[in-house]
């Protein structure tokens, strides 16, 4: 019976460790505002960065520009 505890609880300990990883990874797709709305937007991160600091906006309105702001507020968090 402690054999069948052991094994139990090393699979509860790798479906952790597993479950955690994935979620990390999923959650480091972008590192900043300019990665998220240049990937959300389809666009290079010096395009919009450009754009950005010509026309004096935001990341947000840039995506909301192109109709992804749902996709940049989800990055964002």
């Amino acid at each position: 019976m402690t054999n069948f505890k052991k094994i139990t609880m090393l699979g509860a300990v790798i479906l952790a460790v597993g479950v955690t990883s994935v979620t990390a990874f999923a959650a480091s797709n972008f590192s900043t505002p300019a990665e998220i709305a240049a990937g959300v937007t389809g666009r290079t991160v010096e395009d919009v960065t450009s754009e950005k600091l010509e026309n004096k906006t935001t990341y947000g309105k840039i995506a909301s520009d192109a109709e992804k702001s749902e996709e940049f507020k989800s990055g964002m968090l």
